[in-house]
């Protein structure tokens, strides 16, 4: 069974139904989900932004975790259950203090890119950060626009109008790019390494005209994915700043576990958090946790727990899905490798378990029961 059977099991989710709804009449701004665990959370919010694509809804995302390292295991599941497409994470550009990361600025400059250039009928991604990624302020979009280069096949732009191009946005000449900020020319080819994707663009030229663009790897030089049009960014960190909310489309959903907690790590030191002061009237917000931080919200209760705990012990394990199967739950195993679900088939048959369950063939972070659904992750 695949990520995306699994994750169709839950669009039918009768409390995805029901927000879903209350979401598209725009009659309630604020939501709060309570009893979701584990990537129980996340699956959900994969259902959801689904759900509003299918009502032709504009779905944008904006999930503000608590820190980086919650985010980056709710970037990874949201990641696999959308078959990694249209979800986006906007890190700090900071690894350490004063220090900027290449990758992370990268990434934010993606999320920027991606947002400044979408209509409103296509915005659809989900953007993952954290309240130490918002405080950093970021280029205004109009910046954004004239430090960038819209590249598309079958345009005709001379190579040496191009070449030109980069070096006024202090793009640097080398022999092979390897990392953002470089281009490399050979005879009809010109690699760019730009600051809005992750792997860099070479641009096949026929005369005058674009004849191909094609990701490649950096370690291998070998060509990728091809591609229709491209958007060639330079570094944006010296220029005027922003907030992030500035490039938000108007009907953005916000989720967090508490913005509360957000607005206090804020600590209402910068222009964001004055905005998400603002929230409340602006956009419609997810919480997922115990408690709202708005006066006025719809509460939508699930019924999940997290996966127990069994400690490598097959026979608390055994017992634990013995019980559930009795009760009519589906049991649904995880794992990267085939191997991995044929050896605890095996475990199961040599305990004369009697436990059958459906092998998925990709990972989550973190197991969970669905007890509403009766379901076992």
């Amino acid at each position: 069974m695949e990520m995306r059977d699994l994750a169709q099991v839950f669009a039918l989710h009768p409390e995805v139904d029901v927000l879903a709804k209350e979401i598209s009449r725009k009659c309630k701004k604020h939501f709060l989900l309570t009893n979701l665990y584990a990537s129980a959370k996340n699956i959900i919010l994969h259902a959801i932004h689904n759900r509003l694509i299918t009502n032709q809804k504009s779905a944008t995302l904006l999930v503000i975790l608590d820190n980086a390292d919650d985010a980056q295991y709710t970037y990874a599941d949201l990641r696999t259950l959308n078959s990694n497409q249209g979800v986006y994470f906007f890190p700090s550009s900071h690894r350490r203090r004063q220090q900027t990361d290449e990758a992370m600025l990268v990434q934010r400059t993606e999320v920027l890119t991606t947002l400044h250039n979408a209509t409103p009928r296509r915005t659809t991604p989900i953007i993952v950060t954290y309240p130490e990624a918002l405080i950093e302020p970021v280029p205004l979009p109009e910046t954004l626009q004239e430090q960038t280069i819209s590249i598309s096949v079958e345009q005709e732009i001379p190579q040496s109008q191009l070449i030109n191009q980069l070096i006024a946005l202090h793009f640097q000449r080398v022999d092979f790019v390897y990392q953002p900020g470089q281009f490399a020319v050979r005879g009809g080819i010109v690699d760019i390494y730009s600051y809005a994707h992750d792997d860099p663009y070479r641009i096949d030229y026929f005369g005058d005209e674009v004849d191909s663009i094609r990701e490649f790897d950096i370690e291998t030089q070998l060509s990728k994915t091809r591609v229709n049009t491209i958007s060639i960014v330079a570094n944006n960190t010296d220029q005027q700043s922003t907030d992030f909310m500035s490039y938000l489309p108007q009907d953005t959903i916000c989720v967090s576990n508490d913005f509360s907690l957000v607005q206090y790590k804020l600590n209402n030191t910068t222009p964001f958090s004055t905005t998400l002061n603002n929230t409340a009237q602006r956009y419609t917000t997810i919480e997922m946790g115990h408690k709202s931080s708005f006066d006025t919200y719809t509460t939508i209760s699930f019924d999940t727990l997290p996966q127990p705990s069994f400690n490598k012990n097959f026979d608390l394990l055994i017992d634990d899905l013995r019980a559930r199967v009795r009760e009519g739950y589906k049991v649904y195993i995880l794992a990267d490798q085939k191997k991995q679900t044929d050896r605890l088939q095996a475990i199961f048959d040599d305990k004369e378990s009697g436990i059958t369950f459906v092998a998925v063939s990709q990972t989550l972070h973190a197991g969970f029961v669905d007890n509403s659904a009766k379901i076992c992750c």
